[in-house]
């Protein structure tokens, strides 16, 4: 494990050397694909990150601008609302195979609130969480809480993020750590993606989360290697 955790650690500052340069460079790349590609390229919540993803977000090409606010929205809890407000505009909530007579009702906590309510599917319910944590008020808080005791780690993800941005902190750090009590074999993806929540929001509480799941993982010799380099990573960024 050690090994392994030095071995990342001298990747990860190469990388970092070899392309901090070219970050500002390439986001204003004349070339859409360049820039489409530097989406994907942060990995950290840090000031950089969000100020080019929110650039990048507001791109005049839509895929671009589609791209960056996917990496923009699951990277960071909490976000630029005119960034926010682009997207639903832009058609980035808009169900296909779904004929409204104006398309602006994807823009609405309404239509989100009646869709999480007929869907069934975990990952669908997790779309409209989304879309709600984006697009609604405390008024959808109840709603939303109805699905706090699901045991589908993406949606819980979703959820805690909604709640957050939202204004239901307790609720939140509820399912946070409703997130962190799964099994680590099936939902370390996803209790990485917590602890690196509880790094924006609650950073005294992520250093004892991560100890928590370090060593219930230590003993898990065959975990997918990209999730044990997402959390071996993830200790830079402690506080």
């Amino acid at each position: 494990m050690r090994t392994l955790k030095t071995i990342l650690i001298l990747l990860s500052l190469f990388g970092i050397q070899a392309s901090a340069h070219d970050l500002e460079r390439d986001a204003s790349s004349s070339i859409w694909q360049v820039r489409y590609c530097l989406t994907g390229r942060f990995a950290v919540a840090d000031s950089t990150a969000r100020r080019l993803l929110e650039k990048l977000s507001l791109d005049s090409h839509s895929g671009v601008a589609s791209q960056a606010f996917a990496h923009y929205s699951g990277l960071f809890l909490d976000l630029d609302q005119q960034v926010v407000l682009a997207a639903f505009r832009r058609g980035e909530f808009d169900l296909v195979g779904i004929n409204m007579k104006d398309r602006k009702a994807f823009e609405t906590p309404g239509f989100w609130a009646l869709n999480l309510r007929r869907v069934e599917a975990p990952d669908l319910q997790a779309r409209a969480i989304r879309a709600l944590g984006l697009c609604g008020s405390q008024e959808n808080l109840s709603l939303l809480q109805e699905y706090r005791n699901s045991d589908n780690p993406y949606l819980l993800h979703e959820l805690a993020k909604a709640l957050h941005r939202l204004g239901d902190e307790a609720g939140y750090l509820n399912v946070i750590e409703a997130i962190l009590r799964l099994p680590p074999a099936s939902a370390v993806h996803y209790q990485t993606l917590a602890i690196d929540c509880l790094i924006q929001s609650h950073p005294a509480k992520a250093r004892e989360s991560w100890n928590k799941l370090h060593a219930a993982i230590a003993s898990m010799p065959d975990l997918q290697p990209n999730w044990m380099c997402g959390h071996i990573f993830q200790e830079e960024r402690l506080p």
